[in-house]
């Protein structure tokens, strides 16, 4: 039986360690199999933990040198929050919320995105759309709300692309130290 919470803490350990009963807890709790997540529930979960450590990282270097203040930090902790809603949701949900979704703040997200050259399929577009709360807010706060999830989301998007391109590099590169050995030994056993 494969062992994915295992698999899940190896991919994390590179960057944050978290320990295996911390990340069965989290899986549990959003109702997840732990025995058998698909693909997007482990990147969610992966997701969740290196933005938890990337906030607390965050929060002390913004407390330490950013006049901003502690009230913008928490605001944009929020907004990680919601990203990170936005993100554990499975297609099946974001097409069941897509029912639910204000259709002025579905379109008002399709047009940032559109605007911010950002290519939002209709389920991540009705993902954030469904996190975001325009009541009681002015048009231009649910403006800024939802052009900082979406910066929010191309940031981890960014950030799951650095760590394939990582990943990719750290294998090309053990492979041609694999074949490096190999020619070497050829040469070396040829010359004796």
């Amino acid at each position: 039986m494969t062992d994915y919470i295992k698999r899940i803490q190896s991919s994390l350990q590179r960057k944050v360690n978290i320990p295996r009963k911390q990340i069965k807890e989290y899986m549990e709790q959003q109702n997840m199999d732990v025995n058998n997540p698909n693909s997007e529930q482990i990147e969610a979960v992966k997701y969740y933990f290196l933005s938890e450590a990337e906030e607390r990282e965050n929060a002390l270097a913004a407390t330490d040198n950013d006049p901003r203040g502690i009230d913008n930090i928490a605001q944009e902790d929020s907004i990680s929050g919601l990203l990170e809603d936005c993100l554990t949701l499975s297609d099946a949900a974001a097409q069941e919320n897509a029912l639910t979704v204000n259709p002025e703040i579905r379109g008002m997200v399709g047009l940032k995105a559109g605007a911010m050259g950002i290519p939002l399929a209709q389920s991540q577009i009705d993902g954030i759309a469904s996190q975001i709360d325009a009541s009681g807010n002015s048009f231009s706060q649910t403006l800024a709300e939802i052009e900082n999830a979406l910066i929010a989301y191309i940031d981890y998007q960014h950030s799951q692309e650095a760590s394939q391109v990582s990943s990719m590099l750290e294998r090309v590169t053990e492979r041609v130290a694999v074949k490096n050995y190999t020619i070497s030994q050829q040469l070396s056993d040829g010359c004796n």
